[in-house]
């Protein structure tokens, strides 16, 4: 984000590929190495904000962006926040449409 007196302007990545809800939709399914890259690219994404102890608070599949149709990238930190001393999250975050019950 950059402000200056008159504007404010917000600067956001492209994501030729889509979300993996689209290419889920799209696709119905992956092979199996497939979805082990992917599903790899994700786990490692999440230990490295939480080794910065930050949570992501809304993985979903429209947070899950693709890049150069191989790249997995996570997006949207609007319910992210810092983990504190170790401690549990106390707070509510993420979509209403996907908590539980």
């Amino acid at each position: 984000v950059i402000r200056s007196r008159n504007q404010l302007y917000i600067v956001m990545e492209y994501s030729p590929h889509g979300d993996f809800y689209q290419i889920l939709t799209n696709r119905n399914r992956f092979s199996e190495t497939e979805a082990k890259h992917y599903f790899r690219q994700l786990i490692n994404g999440l230990q490295f904000i939480h080794s910065k102890g930050i949570y992501h608070g809304d993985i979903k599949l429209e947070n899950l962006l693709f890049y150069d149709d191989k790249i997995l990238k996570i997006s949207d930190f609007g319910c992210s926040d810092y983990l504190r001393n170790g401690s549990f999250i106390e707070s509510t975050s993420g979509s209403a449409l996907y908590t539980d019950p």
